[in-house]
C-alpha cells in the first residue's frame, strides 16, 4: 500500500513538472513576443525573432505548438486523478479495522 502512495505522488510531481514547463514555455515565448512589440517590431514566427523591417501576420500559439495545451491538460487531469486516489488510498489506511 505504501509503495503505491509513493508512486502515485511520484506520477503527481512528474504531471506537475510537466504542465510547469509547459507554462514556462508559453511564458517565455509571450515575454518574447510582447518585448519585441513593445519596441515598435513585429514578430516573425516562422523565424522566432523580431523584425523592425517587415510587417508579419500574428500566428497563435496553440496553431504553433498544438501539443502544448494537450500536454497541459492531460498533465493536470492526471495529476488531480492521482492526488485524489492518493488520498484515498491515504484515508482508507487510516481507518480502524
Amino acid at each position: 500500500m505504501k509503495l503505491l502512495r509513493h508512486s502515485l505522488l511520484g506520477l503527481g510531481l512528474l504531471c506537475s513538472a510537466l504542465a510547469i514547463r509547459e507554462a514556462l514555455r508559453y511564458g517565455r515565448e509571450w515575454l518574447t513576443v510582447d518585448s519585441c512589440l513593445d519596441s515598435g517590431g513585429s514578430f516573425d514566427y516562422s523565424r522566432m525573432a523580431c523584425d523592425h523591417a517587415v510587417n508579419h501576420p500574428f500566428v497563435s500559439y496553440g496553431y504553433r505548438h498544438p501539443e502544448s495545451s494537450w500536454v497541459c491538460v492531460a498533465a493536470i487531469l492526471f495529476g488531480i486523478s492521482t492526488a485524489l486516489i492518493s488520498h484515498r488510498l491515504s484515508r482508507n489506511a487510516q481507518k480502524p479495522n
